[in-house]
This record gives structure tokens, sequence and C-alpha cells, in this order.
């Protein structure tokens, strides 16, 4: 081939051997931040104090600049957990103002590792049952009621109630669903421990001491992935 005399610093231009013009990218040697020849082509010449950086397998973004890599790839799901109760058939009376806890308590424990960029865990809790309210031929009146609360624990600092259902009325039944996705705080390197339960009681409304009947609890789920 014959060299162009119209060369520039960056674009080679050559005749091949048809006699036609042809043009390459220029490439030097550099330190950082734009291509450079490698010994299999083009290559990516990048900085060690940010942004994009080399690593034993390729580039890598730099966790400062505010997108980390995990050793899995970009997205990276650290773990996933899930505990449940199996359920029951108490069949038993809901006093007034009174709540009582029915099955397990369910407990997740887990920890980030210190070098995960990470605030939340996202945490699932789910609880199901069948109730009726007190029947009329037992003495129940048009205001009994009946109340269920699936309440949560976050590393102890008390039980709150993040989902709740109600049954009013004499002669009621049904089933009921509580359910809740929450955002849960966990530092790194930290131990952290998220508890459920199910709470189930008659109304604090006027009516008969027993307000209903709690005939089944379909068991709770607690679930966290991170």
């Amino acid at each position: 081939m014959v060299a162009c005399t119209n060369d520039t610093n960056s674009v080679d231009l050559e005749f091949n051997g048809s006699g036609e013009l042809e043009a390459d990218v220029r490439l030097r040697t550099i330190a950082d931040g734009s291509l450079t020849t490698t010994v299999d082509g083009v290559g990516l010449a990048v900085a060690s104090d940010g942004g994009v950086i080399p690593s034993a397998s390729g580039a890598k973004l730099k966790v400062a600049q505010g997108l980390h890599v995990g050793a899995e790839g970009l997205m990276k799901v650290n773990g996933y957990a899930v505990t449940t109760s199996p359920g029951s058939s108490p069949n038993i009376n809901l006093s007034r103002g009174v709540n009582a806890q029915f099955g397990n308590t369910l407990q997740l424990n887990g920890s980030l590792a210190s070098n995960e960029v990470a605030s939340y865990v996202m945490a699932h809790a789910r609880w199901r049952g069948y109730w009726v309210t007190n029947l009329t031929a037992f003495g129940g009146q048009l205001q009994d009621r009946v109340d269920a609360y699936l309440q949560l624990n976050a590393d102890s600092s008390g039980w709150g109630t993040y989902d709740q259902a109600s049954l009013t009325r004499a002669n009621c039944g049904g089933t009921f669903v509580l359910d809740v996705w929450f955002p849960f705080a966990m530092a790194n390197a930290t131990a952290h421990t998220l508890q459920a339960r199910l709470l189930v009681g008659g109304g604090t409304v006027t009516g008969s001491a027993v307000q209903g009947v709690l005939e089944s609890e379909y068991g709770g789920t607690l679930e966290w992935v991170y």
C-alpha cells in the first residue's frame, strides 16, 4: 500500500491493492481515559481513581461514583429467606376487647456483607383466616365485631400493626387476608431480626361478651429479599 500524504494525527489513510482509499483509526499508547492498543486489538485505557476502573476480569464501575457492581454483576441479590406458620383450626370464641395471638411468631434473621451498599431490604408478611361474628341464637347482637391484626417487630423495637381487618354485625362470616410489604432498614455487617404475628379478638363495641368465633387461621408467611 502507498501511504496518503493527507494523514492526520488520528487517522491513517492508505490505498489498498485495488487502488481504493482506506481509513484506519490511529491508536497510540496512553495512560488513562481513551482508546488504546492491546495485543488483541482496540482496548480502553481506564482511570484508576474513579468512574470506570480496571479489574482482574475487565473494566468495572467504582463504588464512589454512585453505582456499585457486586460479585455477580450490576444488580446483586444478596439473599432470600422465608418462614411460614402451618395454620390451624382453633374454633375459639373471641371475647369483647380481648386480643389473642394465633399461629406461630415468625422470625427472620440476617445481615448484609460489610462491603455491600444497601439501606433497606424488602420484607413481605401475609396471614389469612376464616371467622364469624356471634350467632344471634347464642346471644349475638347487631353490634358484634371481630378484629384481626398483622403485626411486625423490627430489631426488637416493639410490635406495630401494619394491616387490619374487621367484621361487624351479628351473623356475619367470611375470610380475611392481611398483607403488607415492609421496607426494613438493615445496616451493613450487623445482625438484624424481623418478626411477624397474627392477633385476633373481639371488638370493643357494645355487644355480648363473646363477639365472634375464629374458625381457622390458614397460616402466615414472612419473607425478605436483599
